[in-house]
């Protein structure tokens, strides 16, 4: 039988796809960004129109969690294939996935604190499980990002690519799995995840409830506001 590999976008629209995917016979997914950067987070004027016109963004942020879960919870090995920026709600996208590859030069990180802000798609969970607990701890707490070709990322990133190659190279580990495509392969993907989330589900709860608590205490807005006016050619970024 014909292996299919789906090759689906990091935005939205990629992401209703990846829903239907459990319909079309699709044996594995690649999620690609398009234009310079994979996804450097959700839309920062997205949040605070949210949050003047709701009172808070939370709603808005818990749709991406579905989502990051959804990516996490289907039955396909789904294969990141990153550029750029994988940060904040990209890193997250890329954390649910069950391999990634990289462009040599993408920055990659949860960013959130840098800008004032906590994860709320999944980072406070997944992220201590994919990278090392020292790692990911000084990642939370700095917001700073890492090179992808940094060893600290070795024992998640599958491969580190040279530019332009990252999609290519994320299609053929795809094939990879796709080849070995069953229900055993599908139902050990589900176990790893069940064992993963046993405690992890009430961690993703309670990280959506700290964000509400931290976004009620602190004035956020504020520090979206300094992020969207910075001078051009800053970064964050940090090793």
């Amino acid at each position: 039988m014909k292996t299919k590999v789906a090759i689906v976008g990091a935005g939205p629209a990629g992401m209703f796809l990846a829903h239907l995917l459990h319909k079309n016979g699709v044996d594995a997914v690649v999620l690609a960004g398009e234009g310079r950067s994979f996804c450097a987070g959700a839309d920062l004027g997205t949040i605070l129109a949210e949050a003047e016109g709701k009172g808070s963004p939370l709603g808005f942020l818990s749709r991406i969690s579905a989502l990051a879960a959804a990516i996490e919870g289907l039955r396909q090995p789904v294969v990141a294939a990153v550029q750029g920026h994988a940060v904040a709600g990209g890193f997250e996208l890329a954390l649910a996935c069950d391999a990634v590859v990289a462009e040599v030069d993408t920055l990659i990180g949860d960013g959130h604190v840098a800008n004032g802000l906590l994860p709320a798609a999944g980072s406070s969970v997944r992220m201590r499980r994919r990278l090392d607990e020292s790692t990911a701890r000084w990642r939370a707490v700095t917001g700073e990002l890492l090179p992808a070709d940094d060893p600290r990322l070795a024992g998640w990133l599958h491969a580190v690519v040279q530019r332009g190659e990252h999609v290519g190279a994320a299609t053929a580990l795809a094939y990879r799995l796709a080849r070995v495509a069953s229900p055993a392969q599908s139902a050990f993907k589900a176990l790893l995840q069940d064992q993963d989330a046993r405690t992890p589900r009430a961690g993703l709860a309670r990280e959506l409830e700290a964000f509400a608590e931290h976004w009620a205490g602190v004035d956020v807005p504020r520090h979206i506001r300094a992020f969207l006016h910075r001078p051009r050619g800053t970064s964050s970024a940090s090793a």
